[in-house]
């Protein structure tokens, strides 16, 4: 969040398990965020992502949860990714369940894919979500969405840039970080008056992420722990 959802080509990242199935991490990871809208507290999103990494091939699962009572919507995903020389392929199933109180129930499933490259410090990144979800409808998140991006690392400096469909146009987000010794700060910037900004604090296994985001329908902010159990 903290830079604007701009990850899809950095997949060395768990975050970006969300945004490209194409992720290239080894070891074992796991992540839980709290978002919430601060003007809004009934908005709130719960996420929890697991990642088992090798050194060529990787599997993982997320389970996210969002809405109020009145209007929710749970999403589980197992992704699958692995390494062809400089390029990593993606994919991942799933399932979603959306409850709004004056509809009822609906039980929707799709698929994602994604691809990376990487040569050098460059990164380059593209997804595309819900390939084969029959029964989108204009109350479901699974519509079918592209999203590409590039990523830069160098030294301290890391830095992201993506568009992403959104209702037939194409918006983009931009983010950077600086990082060292177990600090980094973070900014972000995007279409629609949006801006983000947060920091992380990384001590041994464990790292702390707080970022916050200014867009149109408030300001929204986000925590997220994440413990490496096992290291490559």
């Amino acid at each position: 969040l903290a830079m604007a959802s701009s990850l899809c080509a950095l997949d060395q990242e768990i975050q970006t398990l969300l945004l490209n199935p194409a992720i290239r991490l080894e070891g074992i990871q796991a992540a839980f965020s709290h978002a919430q809208l601060l003007n809004c507290p009934d908005l709130a999103c719960f996420q929890a992502l697991i990642v088992v990494g090798g050194r060529a091939a990787r599997a993982a699962i997320h389970a996210s949860r969002f809405g109020p009572e009145l209007y929710q919507e749970t999403i589980i995903g197992l992704t699958g990714s692995f390494d062809w020389k400089m390029l990593t392929l993606g994919l991942r199933y799933k399932l979603c369940r959306l409850f709004i109180e004056s509809y009822g129930q609906q039980v929707n499933h799709a698929w994602d894919c994604g691809i990376t490259l990487h040569w050098r410090h460059f990164h380059a990144g593209l997804a595309v979500d819900n390939l084969n979800n029959p029964h989108a409808s204009s109350r479901s998140l699974l519509k079918t969405r592209i999203r590409m991006g590039i990523g830069i690392r160098t030294g301290s400096l890391t830095l992201g840039l993506s568009l992403h469909q959104e209702n037939a146009a194409f918006e983009w987000n931009g983010g950077l970080e600086w990082h060292k010794r177990g600090l980094a700060l973070r900014c972000g910037a995007g279409s629609g008056k949006l801006f983000s900004a947060g920091f992380g604090v990384t001590a041994g296994r464990f790292r702390l992420d707080y970022g916050f985001a200014c867009l149109i329908p408030g300001t929204t902010h986000q925590l997220t722990c994440t413990l490496t159990l096992t290291e490559p």
